[in-house]
């Protein structure tokens, strides 16, 4: 939904446990299930090919927009939805829940 919004004028954006990039996402999951970080970062770097500039693509989005995150999401941190809401071209709202993880 980044991507639309920032291709297209759009009456407001709602981000529930958006992602800076696929490659930050990759090197978490690899990392903390797997390897060392920088294991996970070598190995993720030379594989992925990085399609979802989410950081790049919300700086373009002038609408108002609300990222909703879980604090105890292990599979996306709740620090892409603060990177996300601050580096965003419009009013952006953040919303952390205490008690919410990826998946409710």
């Amino acid at each position: 939904c980044i991507d639309v919004a920032s291709l297209h004028e759009v009456g407001g954006l709602v981000s529930v446990s958006g992602f800076t990039s696929i490659t930050p996402v990759a090197n978490h999951v690899v990392g903390q299930r797997l390897f060392s970080d920088n294991v996970a970062k070598a190995l993720t770097t030379g594989f992925l090919c990085d399609r979802f500039r989410n950081l790049d693509k919300i700086q373009s989005v002038r609408s108002p927009s609300v990222f909703i995150h879980g604090a105890l999401d292990t599979l996306i941190p709740s620090e892409h939805s603060v990177a996300l809401a601050e580096a965003c071209g419009g009013p952006a709202t953040q919303c952390i829940v205490e008690d919410m993880d990826h998946e409710n």
